[in-house]
């Protein structure tokens, strides 16, 4: 289980104008140079994951910003990186942002009803068919994009520090901090179903 101090990380992006959001924890594995400020942590997301991101968004989409804060051991104020202009790179019209990408975030300390999830709207419609994401597309591109989840996250130099991904658990006890339990995610695997706004209301119980 992770035992660093934690910090809670959101990406602000859109699709044809409309916004819509992902979040997921980090948790320090090397000092941060400068404190535990959250704009370091913001700007190491924005290094290591946008080009990643952007392989899997539809051009009309575009990620916005990244902002990063402590929520553990005690909270700091949130720092915010707008990356440089960053637009998705899969052409055809994208699909409704009711339907997503479900990346789901396994972990090896407890049941399965522990793993973490999120979701990616901004998908391409060219990359799916009969509500099923295109084989290829997932093993390429979206594999990139899970692999990048999966390994650290790298102060960007001159800052230090470094950061890997937990979900947290509200259910395993006793709680080891007052956010949760968080819990070190060894692989990041996309469900190749489209998901629609009815599947997406169903709870994951491991993450917060």
């Amino acid at each position: 289980m992770a035992t660093g101090d934690l910090y809670f990380v959101r990406g602000n992006l859109s699709t044809n104008d409309r916004a819509w959001s992902i979040g997921f924890w980090l948790e320090e594995v090397d000092p941060i140079s400068i404190g535990g400020d959250g704009l370091t942590v913001a700007k190491a997301v924005n290094g290591n994951l946008t080009t990643t991101m952007q392989s899997i968004l539809s051009d009309t989409s575009t990620i916005d910003s990244w902002n990063a804060a402590r929520r553990w051991t005690g909270p700091n104020a949130a720092g915010q990186v707008y990356p440089s202009f960053a637009p998705g790179l899969r052409t055809g019209s994208p699909l409704s942002n009711d339907n997503a990408l479900f990346i789901n975030l396994q972990q090896t300390v407890g049941p399965a009803k522990h793993n973490g999830g999120f979701f990616v709207a901004g998908q391409s419609a060219d990359d799916s068919a009969n509500s099923e994401f295109d084989a290829t597309y997932l093993s390429t591109q979206v594999k990139s994009f899970t692999d990048a989840l999966t390994s650290n996250f790298d102060a960007v130099s001159p800052e230090s520090g470094r950061w890997r991904l937990v979900v947290i658990s509200k259910t395993i006890q006793p709680q080891t901090t007052f956010v949760g339990t968080p819990l070190d995610v060894t692989r990041a695997v996309a469900a190749s179903r489209v998901l629609t706004q009815s599947r997406r209301r169903q709870k994951v119980e491991g993450f917060k």
